[in-house]
Parts: structure tokens; sequence; C-alpha cells
């Protein structure tokens, strides 16, 4: 399918899934030996990649360090990695797109995955997390009770989120949620973490229900 026809939501979580998987494989690629060109990458090798809890350790660090010149690797810093990641963007536009292709094909969630996700075949949608049902946050919604400032851009439809922060959009990782629990869940807990927080959000939501319904 022509990327022109995929539905925009589905188009928007590739785009985000391919950014964090090639920052991911061109860490690994830097960790293999302090190679300032990452010129170990390439198709064959992109194909084959799959991220280890090692290399997730290392990215998250270097993701976290309070500055970008603490050390990285090879006697390098976290501003040289991010660095060697800018400049082998800028100059290998073409290897990117086709590394992008790959990815679409094997390292993302597939389309069919994705519609089976937001399918209302089996019944109305609810989010994973908090198990509200998505009739249930238009009548927040409707009712004038949601107070967040971004319900312009986010809130109305649900959306999706990694279950194992750890892992990307891949099929079996892929959670539909609500905006709230995706916001709170963020990249910090994992489901079984997060399930009781979720299940106390639904509580308040349905408590705010029920006091502005019986007035």
């Amino acid at each position: 399918m022509a990327t022109e026809s995929l539905p925009p939501r589905y188009k928007a979580l590739r785009r985000r899934s391919f950014e964090r998987h090639l920052d991911l494989y061109l860490t690994a690629i830097y960790l293999l030996d302090g190679d300032s060109q990452l010129g170990g990458a390439n198709l064959a090798t992109y194909k084959k990649f799959e991220s280890t809890a090692e290399l997730r350790a290392a990215y998250l660090r270097a993701e976290q360090a309070p500055n970008l010149r603490e050390p990285f690797a090879h006697s390098r810093t976290v501003q040289d990695l991010d660095k060697a990641i800018r400049q082998w963007r800028v100059t290998n536009p073409v290897l990117e797109a086709e590394l992008r292709t790959i990815h679409d094909q094997h390292h993302c969630l597939s389309l069919t995955d994705f519609q089976q996700l937001i399918s209302t075949q089996a019944g109305e949608l609810a989010c994973e997390y908090c198990e509200l049902k998505e009739s249930e946050f238009r009548r927040l919604i409707a009712l004038g009770i949601v107070r967040t400032k971004r319900l312009r851009t986010r809130g109305r439809s649900f959306e999706f989120d990694c279950r194992d922060p750890q892992h990307g959009y891949e099929a079996g990782n892929v959670a539909l949620c609500c905006y709230w629990c995706n916001n709170a869940k963020t990249d910090e807990f994992d489901v079984e973490e997060f399930k009781p927080i979720a299940l106390a959000l639904a509580a308040a939501w349905r408590q705010r229900l029920a006091k502005h319904t019986s007035t």
C-alpha cells in the first residue's frame, strides 16, 4: 500500500517508531568501535538488528545524561554520539530512506495489526489501562467537565502506547489507551506497575461523572 493511502494515525506511529529504532541502531553501531562516521550502518545489519538489554541500558544512559559532556564509550562523550548521529543523518538521506522502508516492513507494527487494534468489531473500544470506554470519554467531554487545555489536539480519540517502554511500536507491544493514561504512564512504568494508577484514574473519572449527573 502506498504511503499516501495509509491512515494518518498509522503513519504517525510508524514515524515515531522509526525515529527511536534508528537512534537505537546507530547507537549500537557507534558502540562497536566509536567510529564517528558510523560506517558500519548498512541495509543488511539493519534488517537483522535487534536491540539487547545492554544496548537499551546504554541508550537510556545517554538520554539521561545530565549534560552532553558525560562519558559514553571509547573515551567519547554523549555529545560525540549525538554529533555522530546528527551528521550521519545529514550525509546519508538515501540510506536513511532505505532503512525506513526496512523498518516499516520488519521492525514495526503492521497495518493489519494496527487495524485490529482500533477495530470495533469485538465491541466498543476501551483504554487498555484504565478500562474506560470511548463513550464514557465522549460523555465527559460533552458535559464540559474535562479540564485539560490540550483537548483541541489530544483526548478526543485513543492513542497508542508501548506496553513495555524498553521496546518500540512492534507487534504485541502496542496498547490502545486514553490520552490521560498515556500521559501519566510515559516511559516510566510498565503495565503491571501502572495498572493500579490507571484504575485510580478511572475511579476519579467515574466519580466526577457521577457527581455531575446527580446534580
